[in-house]
């Protein structure tokens, strides 16, 4: 028995061992990661703001649900608020009189690719040539400078960033809350529940245009201001 408890002891020490050692291992090849892209490409991924203030911005990504636009942007002008749109270039194209309303109404519009596509998936060549398309499709719309790209579902890969950079675009936006607002499950109490429960300082919020975000999104934002958070666009946040 007493061999045995022996053995079993040995077998524990083994095993933390070896665990601890793959979480060293994956710290340092996170950091390796993070080292890599934040330094040799020069570009920023922005997951919040940087400010410890109640301070929030809304990403709202634009490929499809135009049904819900005109509605929305009602909503954000009756509460006087400004959010940043990414939207892909072929919707743009599609729907450039919208492209243009949207900005005329002093909302941000950002890159979100053109063909909204698995961005972890480009090479360069291919990544460099869908934002740019995007990029073009834009400013030709609304004659301003595109200063932010977000890529679809939030994938990207080392190529990416680079093509980032030498489009001149150093700031790749994410978001620290999502809404999931897009999925068939998720309902207007969830979208508040989700945003509301980890709502804090300098957050970006990720949204589309769905019916129940259009729906809770009034409560969302007036709950937002009575808690005294200033809802700006992404770049005045991270400015």
């Amino acid at each position: 028995m007493k061999i045995c408890y022996q053995t079993i002891q040995k077998i524990k020490k083994i095993v933390i061992i070896i665990l601890l050692t793959l979480i060293i291992i994956l710290l340092i090849t996170g950091r390796r990661f993070s080292y890599k892209v934040f330094n040799d490409t020069n570009a920023d991924i922005i997951y919040k703001g940087y400010k410890q203030e109640k301070i929030v911005s809304f990403a709202c990504n634009i490929d499809w649900g135009n049904e819900y636009i005109p509605e929305l942007l009602n909503i954000l002008d009756e509460y006087d608020v400004k959010v940043t749109f990414f939207i892909t270039g072929r919707w743009a194209d599609k729907y450039s009189s919208t492209v243009k309303l949207i900005h005329s109404k002093g909302h941000e519009i950002g890159n979100h690719g053109y063909y909204h596509k698995d961005y972890s998936k480009f090479d360069y060549k291919t990544a460099y040539e869908d934002i740019k398309h995007a990029d073009d499709s834009l400013k030709k719309i609304i004659n301003d400078e595109i200063m932010l790209f977000s890529p679809p579902s939030g994938a990207y890969n080392d190529e990416v960033i680079k093509a980032l950079k030498n489009l001149d675009y150093n700031k790749m936006i994410l978001w620290s809350i999502d809404t999931i607002d897009w999925n068939k499950t998720t309902t207007k109490e969830k979208i508040y529940n989700r945003i509301m429960n980890k709502i804090g300082y300098s957050d970006i919020i990720l949204m589309h245009p769905t019916k129940n975000t259009v729906d809770i999104l009034p409560d969302v934002i007036k709950e937002l201001q009575n808690n005294g958070y200033q809802i700006v666009t992404i770049s005045k946040m991270i400015e």
